[in-house]
């Protein structure tokens, strides 16, 4: 039982250590840029998450910018925006589709 406890304990520090590491070098990552046909209502207290809104003209109105992709798993693309914080700050899941496109990007170096 100690044992299960010592390595439940460990993983959540590991987890946690690897978290705010990853959230040092968000902006080398690789960029996100988001468009979509409805507002997504992606927010955060970043200042470099950025939404504009291209007009009634355009199919995929909506365009995000500021965003790093965390990691692409089965159609769905786990991102933050280039300020994230690991404590406190959301992870956002965009799924591609008809009404959303995913553009990659380079991270800066």
């Amino acid at each position: 039982m100690f044992l299960f406890w010592t390595v439940t304990v460990l993983a959540g520090q590991l987890g946690e250590q690897h978290a705010e590491h990853d959230g040092r070098k968000v902006v080398q990552r690789t960029g996100l840029v988001v468009f979509s046909a409805e507002r997504l209502g992606l927010s955060s207290r970043s200042t470099d998450l950025h939404f504009e809104d291209l007009g009634a003209a355009v199919r995929l109105r909506y365009r995000y910018t500021g965003l790093r992709l965390i990691v692409a798993r089965d159609g769905r693309y786990y991102a933050v925006p280039i300020g994230w914080r690991a404590r406190t700050d959301l992870v956002y899941i965009l799924r591609e589709s008809d009404d959303v496109r995913v553009e990659l990007t380079p991270g800066v170096q």
